[in-house]
């Protein structure tokens, strides 16, 4: 199938994941997962996405022989919206996020969170192949 002329389109993905714990001097790491299901109806050039993930990243710091462990996990859900520019052989597009996601931090102590919140990015230009 030529992914130039395309109507639908499912996209898993995962990978590695890191990031720093504020007020904590430890590296948080851990993974995540994306699926996304694409539609571009008449095969124009406004395609309609939906999207949905899950990342978990744990750490542990040690300060004065007591160790602390943390938790931190993200559920986002969103339309992504993708225009494309271009011809047959050159394609260019311009993708957007609006959603909203639930996260939830874990730490020592009385330290549970959740956070709930709206979604709102647009991600650089790219080259479609």
């Amino acid at each position: 199938m030529n992914c130039l002329h395309r109507r639908a389109i499912s996209q898993f993905s995962g990978g590695y994941v890191f990031t720093n714990i504020e007020d904590v001097e430890q590296n948080a790491t851990g993974f995540r997962i994306n699926g996304l299901y694409e539609f571009n109806p008449m095969e124009g050039m406004l395609a309609h996405g939906i999207s949905m993930g899950y990342l978990r990243t744990t750490a542990s710091n040690t300060v004065n022989s007591q160790t602390a462990d943390y938790t931190l996990s993200s559920f986002p859900v969103y339309y992504a919206p993708k225009v494309m520019f271009g011809g047959e052989s050159f394609k260019v597009f311009i993708k957007g996020a609006l959603g909203c996601h639930y996260s939830a931090i874990k730490g020592p102590g009385n330290l549970h969170q959740s956070i709930h919140g709206i979604l709102v990015s647009t991600v650089e230009p790219e080259q479609e192949s």
